[in-house]
């Protein structure tokens, strides 16, 4: 507490006063009270900072009186910084000397306090001036290396690499899509095709036009069996000719599926024995069966084309036989349920599924319009050719004059089954009255079902925005009852909508618990997919990819796991001993560095604190949240421990840790920070340690692998020029 007169005479010198307050004249006492308001939150203000810089002070004694603070037997790293305060103007006398005999030009009291981590023993001497301001200059100590990464370098991956990759020549790896195939050899590679590779794609979608073709064909044979017409007739040239192409097409697919691979126990099945004896057990048969129909209906109508007039009558009967042995080709619409399936599987977006699904539901509504319309002109066909009454005769609907009016006529009975609606046609006979109650109740049924699937689709659309739109029901009738400006109103809407109502979260894996069913295989390649391409923007994970995509594969099982930040939080604070990297997955990160060229920003795709993987480090500067973001955080005591059981790339990662702590000693105490922006310097270091452990043949081999086997992160990335490691230094 400073004495009342050091109050008065920084109440003098702010104001302009002589003496005391009251002393001086031609200040009323409204002035005088304004003067010492002034002063007062003045006062306040100073004490509030005192008050932070206590807090600051306690938080780092808690790390010396916490339960690691007692641990024993760890090991020092001295003095973790070093604070040279600018000499304040008024004040004079001598400094504490302290163990580094650190000499000020001004006094100040230094406390020391001490923390420990409970893991690698690490003891942190921190010095701390109660003068000190922001900017003053602080000077940190290279960290040691973790003991994982302080073995000599005389080892070498080079044999353990061959021996790996020459066991076998059966093996999973992984496509540019992130999916695990297994492969014989280079041969299968080369004509075996992935299921979801384009040209399947494409097959896929051939044959669903096919089974279209089919489905609106033939149900329209049936509608007139003995007359040459282009909707219903079998012998026309264009339906001779779409079935002679259907038939070839679908003889062809039997080949193509025999090389095409199959997913199974969530791997991707490239081996040409099982591909075969799988498809042998599943679609072979069935394929065969409709094929040989296929070409024998073909025989029948060509033998009836060319047939004499004393054969006509025996070969049409045999044509009438093929025509309904057609129908068996309806059987491949379950093929077309597959399609279907997988082309939802493709669609993310919930409005663009619920609009996939109600024009599903649309078709298969007019689909079944289609059939009942042929079925209801099939109906009439008999009775006329029985002579009994029938709905064509009695309204005068002539098939030797037009089919199509009369297909198109039956179409129109169909609708309105499904409809309140009416029209002229009605049944004359009892096969014809079944038929039409047998419809009513399929009508009945179909519809209620499909307003029951485009009502379920809405609700799941409006679903989304409910929880949002109560919210904001909620502020707005607040706003109103308490008579809230509308200046003030539309800031909070604003900075609400831009911040809370119009951001979408990054779902946490933890929230969907059915993945935890999924065998180990596809939690790893899950995991990858989903971490991957944030983590490997680092170097480092960039090119450990590409040698050891198994090691990181575990590394985003085992090391990583997600956080939320809400906007202003506090990530770390200076001084803490740190844990954890971060990547930034969405929105921004604020790092506040004491060198204000070190300040950034981070983005999406940023990462921080890279460090703690190789070193005992402590935390430089506080990192806060600007906006709502998303980060992935790597523990460095799960990613050391993941990394250190593949033995073959070991060395590597030794070799790298070490580097990596040559390159903090050449930046200098005073510019280490969280945040290593170089990171063209860390692409070198990563490409040095490789050339370390490697012959010149594998560096060659390792310069060709992100390109060719991971083209699809390799796009985002941009190529650092290749520096010796003699060219290593630290900022001017």
């Amino acid at each position: 507490q400073a004495p009342s007169g050091q109050c008065l005479a920084t109440m003098d010198a702010v104001h302009g006063l002589e003496g005391a307050p009251g002393g001086q004249a031609g200040l009323s006492f409204r002035e005088l009270l304004e003067s010492l308001s002034a002063v007062h939150e003045r006062q306040q203000e100073a004490i509030w900072r005192l008050g932070e810089e206590n807090a600051s002070l306690r938080r780092r004694l808690e790390l010396r009186e916490g339960p690691a603070g007692g641990a024993a037997g760890g090991v020092g790293l001295g003095d973790v910084r070093s604070v040279q305060p600018e000499p304040p103007c008024d004040a004079a006398g001598e400094v504490p000397e302290e163990p580094q005999e650190l000499q000020l030009d001004a006094p100040t009291s230094i406390y020391a306090s001490e923390s420990q981590a409970s893991e690698g023993g690490i003891s942190v001497t921190q010095q701390v001036s109660q003068s000190t301001p922001r900017s003053s200059t602080v000077v940190w100590p290279v960290p040691e290396l973790w003991p994982q990464w302080a073995n000599s370098r005389g080892d070498s991956a080079q044999r353990v690499l061959r021996r790996s990759s020459s066991q076998s020549k059966l093996c999973i790896v992984e496509d540019a899509t992130g999916q695990a195939m297994h492969l014989a050899n280079r041969f299968h590679q080369r004509i075996i095709l992935r299921p979801n590779s384009v040209c399947r794609l494409s097959w896929d979608f051939l044959s669903s036009l096919m089974v279209c073709y089919d489905v609106v064909a033939i149900p329209l044979m049936a509608v007139s069996l003995e007359k040459d017409d282009l909707l219903g007739g079998g012998t026309g040239d264009f339906t001779a000719s779409m079935d002679f192409v259907t038939t070839s097409f679908w003889t062809l697919d039997i080949p193509w599926s025999f090389m095409t691979g199959f997913h199974s126990e969530g791997v991707v099945e490239m081996r040409a024995g099982e591909i075969a004896r799988h498809y042998v057990k599943t679609w072979f048969a069935f394929d065969v069966f409709i094929i040989v129909v296929d070409w024998l209906v073909l025989y029948a109508i060509q033998l009836e084309r060319s047939a004499s007039v004393l054969g006509l009558f025996r070969m049409g009967k045999t044509a009438r036989v093929a025509r309904i042995l057609r129908t068996v080709r309806l059987l491949r619409f379950v093929k077309l349920q597959r399609v279907v399936s997988e082309c939802l599987e493709l669609i993310d977006s919930e409005s663009i599924r619920a609009m996939f699904n109600v024009s599903l539901a649309v078709a298969f509504i007019f689909m079944m319009n289609h059939y009942l319309a042929c079925g209801w002109f099939f109906a009439g066909h008999i009775g006329w050719h029985i002579g009994a009454p029938n709905w064509i005769q009695s309204n005068e609907v002539q098939l030797k004059n037009s089919t199509t009016y009369a297909y198109f006529t039956s179409l129109h009975w169909s609708l309105t089954q499904f409809t309140p609606a009416s029209m002229e046609i009605r049944p004359y006979n009892i096969g014809e009255r079944v038929y039409s109650i047998v419809c009513l109740m399929f009508a009945l049924i179909t519809f209620s079902s499909f307003l029951a699937s485009i009502t379920a689709s809405i609700t799941q659309l409006r679903k989304h925005s409910t929880e949002a739109g109560k919210q904001q029901y909620i502020l707005r009738a607040y706003f109103k009852k308490n008579n809230v400006s509308s200046a003030l109103s539309k800031t909070i809407w604003k900075f609400l909508r831009q911040h809370h109502f119009n951001h979408q979260t990054r779902g946490h894996k933890a929230q969907v618990g059915v993945l935890k069913l999924l065998p180990p295989n596809l939690q790893g390649a899950l995991h990858q997919e989903l971490y991957g391409p944030y983590i490997t923007r680092a170097p480092f994970f960039f090119h450990y990819m590409a040698f050891c995509t198994e090691g990181l594969v575990e590394v985003c099982s085992q090391a990583i796991s997600e956080k939320t930040m809400v906007c202003g939080e506090t990530l770390f604070f200076e001084g803490k001993v740190a844990e954890k990297m971060y990547f930034v997955a969405s929105g921004y990160m604020r790092y506040q560095h004491n060198l204000e060229r070190y300040n950034e920003v981070l983005g999406t795709g940023s990462w921080i604190v890279e460090p703690v993987l190789w070193v005992k480090w402590v935390h430089v500067a506080p990192l806060n949240a600007n906006t709502s973001a998303e980060l992935i955080e790597m523990d460095s005591g799960k990613f050391r421990a993941t990394v250190s059981l593949y033995k073959h790339t070991f060395p590597y990662v030794q070799v790298y840790a070490q580097l990596f702590q040559q390159y903090l000693e050449s930046i200098g105490g005073e510019h280490l920070s969280d945040l290593l922006t170089d990171v063209g310097m860390l692409e070198t270091l990563a490409r040095d340690a490789w050339c370390e452990v490697t012959t010149p043949k594998d560096q060659l081999l390792f310069q060709e692998m992100p390109s060719r086997e991971f083209p699809r992160l390799n796009r985002s990335r941009r190529r650092w020029t290749w520096r010796r490691r003699s060219s290593l230094q630290g900022p001017e």
